[in-house]
């Protein structure tokens, strides 16, 4: 029975560890969409994250949420309860259901980054130079 719950506690950190992978991802394939644009060229990171500010918020807070509840997860499953109870307390249910739903939000947030940058005005100097003189 003891290595039954080790098996499931190595496969709940395995997957918390392939989840963290996965998010890294996400924040590099982030880094990626606003790579070429002026404002990332021309350092003018306090701009992009105002015009991106949902997909700034939500990506920390939606991969903390993730990292949390997969570390809470996977020690629960290192205990010596069997899995079922895992579920049975309201507590952990909230937590999951409050991950999910950042999840899509972060989700909806990357959609709006990519079809807010691909405005033409994103990769064009001369929309820019006016606007951050004035700011």
């Amino acid at each position: 029975a003891i290595a039954s719950h080790a098996g499931s506690s190595a496969g709940a950190f395995a997957m918390l560890g392939f989840m963290a992978i996965l998010r890294l991802l996400m924040v590099v394939g982030t880094f990626g969409l606003v790579w070429d644009t002026v404002l990332f060229r021309f350092g003018l990171l306090g701009m992009l994250c105002h015009k991106l500010a949902p997909l700034a918020v939500l990506l920390p807070l939606s991969t903390t949420l993730t990292l949390i509840m997969g570390g809470i997860r996977g020690a629960l499953l290192s205990g010596d309860e069997d899995r079922g109870s895992l579920w049975n307390g309201g507590g952990i249910l909230a937590l999951l259901l409050l991950d999910y739903i950042g999840c899509i939000a972060l989700y909806g947030g990357i959609i709006h980054a990519m079809l807010k940058l691909s405005e033409p005005k994103y990769y064009k100097t001369a929309e820019w130079i006016g606007t951050a003189s004035r700011r």
